[in-house]
């Protein structure tokens, strides 16, 4: 969603819980905005290469939780003689997420819940970071 070119997606692509059709519709609109203040700021990033490992599963009734770890690329858009000069090719970036889906009465499975954790780390670009507190 944070590349100069994000996918379009339609509220009715998204298998998910009302609530979280909401929040994702919510944070996509943000990271696009996001992407594009990039964009304005020195070309943003050109196109995104993610691969997503599954860590852990497990179910309890009705949930079903996935541990997955998300690797990414975020491409600059520099040319190859800017990159061999010296210019980064891409920002990368790994991610863990705990994810829930919920089982629906026919049956189904909706996701119900994506938390990432940055742990120390610096939030990635790809996510929308809270701002950090200052204890006084």
């Amino acid at each position: 969603m944070v590349t100069t070119n994000p996918p379009t997606l339609r509220r009715a692509s998204v298998k998910a819980t009302p609530p979280m059709r909401d929040r994702l519709e919510e944070e996509f609109t943000k990271l696009r905005a996001k992407g594009r203040t990039y964009e304005e700021a020195d070309g943003g990033y050109t196109k995104a290469a993610v691969d997503v490992t599954v860590d852990d599963s497990s179910r309890k009734g009705d949930t079903a939780t996935l541990r997955v770890t998300e690797d990414g690329r975020l491409h600059m858009p520099f040319t190859a003689g800017e990159v061999a000069a010296g210019a980064p090719e891409y920002e990368e970036y790994s991610l863990s997420h705990t994810i829930e889906f919920t089982r629906q009465p026919d049956g189904g499975w909706l996701l119900s819940s994506d938390q990432a954790d940055a742990g120390s780390g610096p939030t990635p670009s790809t996510q929308l970071a809270q701002p950090d507190t200052v204890d006084e």
